[in-house]
């Protein structure tokens, strides 16, 4: 039987098999542990145990845990904006209030299954509103101006057009960004939060996308013609 080759990177460099992707694991433990413990709840050496290294790889690749925290944390922000940042800018394409609420119901779609196959980033998104670190706090900063800037340019068209009512743009996403998410990502330890039925169910997904799209439609067009 054969070995499995390893490769020496360098002098004092930690040995590493061709045939693992060292680097993708470190991410992976340590978006599961962030989304578990937080940042300050988490250290290198959980991260280390939880991918199988030794504490000198992750140094190695990362240098420290701040720096691992934000390309975890900026990873999670760029699928994100991948997501939901098309249909976020089409909201500002609507011509009239029918086009408007249609895509409100695409945008509701599509906030949920983000909510639903992006909990880690959630958690950590979560998190960061509770932790004061230093370390991280003006990156996560920066990216949420990012997120609202884009929910803003949309939000600008339409009020150009008189389509919708004066809107304070930051409210509406942070209650769009930190509650309906938690309580996708409360809702398997904590079913009594939705309510039959559970939330493995189709219907309890459309319960939640009805509900945010009610929200947006209430808030964008009530006392609006049409």
């Amino acid at each position: 039987m054969g070995t499995r080759r390893t490769e020496r990177r360098g002098p004092g460099r930690p040995v590493q098999s061709r045939s693992r992707d060292t680097r993708g694991e470190i991410l992976a433990a340590s978006s599961s542990l962030f989304s578990a413990s937080g940042y300050v709840g988490t250290s290198l050496r959980h991260i280390a145990r939880e991918a199988g290294v030794d504490l000198a790889t992750v140094k190695y690749h990362f240098g420290d845990k701040a720096v691992l925290y934000r390309e975890v944390y900026t990873r999670g922000h760029a699928k994100f904006l991948a997501e939901l940042g098309p249909p976020l800018m089409r909201l500002g394409t609507a011509q009239t209030h029918e086009e408007l609420r249609a895509l409100v119901r695409e945008l509701a779609r599509g906030a949920v299954a983000f909510s639903v196959c992006e909990r880690d980033f959630i958690r950590q998104m979560h998190y960061r509103t509770l932790e004061l670190s230093e370390d991280v706090t003006n990156v996560v900063a920066d990216l949420q101006q990012e997120a609202l800037d884009v929910v803003a340019q949309g939000f600008a068209a339409l009020d150009a057009r008189g389509l919708i009512r004066p809107v304070d743009v930051r409210a509406l996403l942070s209650f769009m960004l930190l509650c309906v998410p938690m309580w996708v990502v409360a809702a398997p330890e904590r079913p009594d939060l939705v309510g039959p039925p559970g939330p493995d169910s189709g219907v309890w997904t459309e319960r939640l996308e009805s509900f945010v799209s009610s929200v947006f439609e209430r808030v964008l067009l009530e006392d609006r013609p049409g």
